[in-house]
């Protein structure tokens, strides 16, 4: 099968019905003979609004680094399906899943049978990563959710440590429309007596409703103390920083990623992960989408900030590394509240121009639309065709010693890639 046969599979189907809770994948596992068992207590499973990705690239890189066979399962995918489910860092193959479907597609015709319910695409797509994970018997695995908590499928598993990152305002339709409501749904992953990793750095409410769950279920909240981290350096080209006496390297370059660093740092510290393997992870770690340099002279950075909290993150990062406004590249979806999620950039003068275009989605807003909003509050921005005219324009007005910056959504990613390579 090819990858688009692959991707037809899972996403070509209707959405299934609202559940509360998890019976589908819980069948389609029993099917499988439930291998997320088999991998019990070898979870790492980390839910959160932003800085999961990349809190689960650098726990992944510190257990490599350890020698331990390591399972990845991340969500969305930014050049081919199978970066979703990685083994000791390499995506699986498209042979592995082949032959994985007959297997998951009688699971799922069994279900039908049975409640005559049809499995939603991130359902199958969990229940394939765990049959992976236990084919590969992997010593542990760091388990991305992938919307929510509570509900979500990847909960099936028992870990052996839960991580909560950064929760904000996202999904609130299906979430919840307050931050307690939105924390009590990612606090669904916590498990009786299983240790917490917390992102500290939360607003009071998200704060006390996970905390209000930890205690309902004995689990022992650990919080990174940012208070003993000291930033060595910070540009785009990675991070220096000191924590607890010991000194960090990242790849990972947004000004936001310390304190995901720290989350991970505590994480492997709470499995006696030594220092200096912990320090060799971090330096190791990569991801792609969060700040990432795809091309020099001109420089063009790719964000994935598609949300108020991530593009105010963002704005940070510009603003602390730049000193002049830059030129920008946004795409963004229509049910990410445009107006709301930009209004970070409206209050600040990091950029100077801002290229629009539609990402490749069906809810995707149109590029007139959304240079639209972005005139409407001083800043100059013109709608183009797609990502090809959008960065040539963009680095074209950076000049050869400039920089641009591409964000919005994560589903521009690859085609802002390619269209990096490809400018002149």
């Amino acid at each position: 099968m090819t990858e688009q046969e692959i991707l037809s599979y899972f996403n070509d189907r209707p959405a299934p019905a609202k559940t509360t809770d998890l019976h589908r994948i819980r069948f389609l596992c029993n099917e499988l003979h439930n291998p997320q068992d088999a991998l019990k207590g070898r979870f790492l499973h980390v839910a959160g609004t932003n800085g999961k990705g990349s809190t689960c690239a650098y726990l992944d890189a510190v257990l490599r680094v350890k020698g331990m066979r390591t399972g990845l399962f991340i969500s969305p995918f930014i050049h081919t399906f199978e970066e979703r489910i990685q083994i000791d860092g390499a995506p699986v193959s498209l042979a592995e899943i082949e032959a994985a479907l007959p297997l998951l597609q009688k699971a799922e015709k069994k279900l039908f049978l049975k409640h005559r319910e049809t499995a939603g695409h991130f359902e199958l797509i969990t229940a394939l990563a765990f049959f992976l994970f236990a084919q590969h018997d992997c010593d542990i695995v760091v388990l991305e959710t992938g919307l929510g908590g509570r509900l979500d499928p990847t909960n099936l598993c028992t870990p052996l440590l839960t991580v909560i990152t950064h929760i904000a305002y996202d999904h609130t339709a299906i979430l919840g429309d307050t931050l307690q409501k939105i924390a009590a749904e990612k606090a669904g992953i916590l498990k009786e007596g299983i240790p917490l990793v917390l992102y500290p750095l939360q607003d009071d409410a998200a704060m006390q409703s996970i905390f209000s769950v930890a205690e309902q279920k004995k689990c022992r909240v650990i919080l990174p103390q940012p208070a003993l981290q000291k930033d060595l350096k910070a540009d785009a080209d990675g991070l220096s920083f000191s924590y607890r006496g010991v000194n960090y390297q990242s790849r990972l370059c947004g000004l936001y990623q310390s304190v995901n660093a720290l989350c991970a740092i505590e994480a492997a510290l709470a499995m006696q992960v030594a220092p200096d393997i912990i320090q060799r992870g971090i330096a190791a770690a990569q991801f792609p989408a969060r700040f990432e340099t795809l091309r020099r002279s001109p420089r063009l950075i790719f964000d994935g900030a598609h949300n108020e909290d991530g593009i105010r993150a963002l704005q940070r990062t510009v603003s602390a590394y730049f000193k002049t406004p830059i030129i920008g590249i946004c795409g963004m979806l229509r049910d990410k509240h445009p107006e709301l999620a930009l209004a970070p950039l409206f209050a600040s003068n990091c950029f100077e121009t801002v290229f629009c275009m539609a990402p490749p989605s069906p809810r995707a807003l149109d590029a007139e639309t959304l240079a639209t909003i972005f005139s409407e509050h001083g800043i100059a921005a013109f709608p183009c065709a797609d990502a090809k005219e959008a960065c040539s324009r963009a680095l074209t007005l950076a000049g050869q010693n400039g920089t641009a910056v591409a964000f919005g959504s994560l589903y521009l990613a690859n085609e802002i890639e390619c269209a990096a390579h490809s400018a002149p």
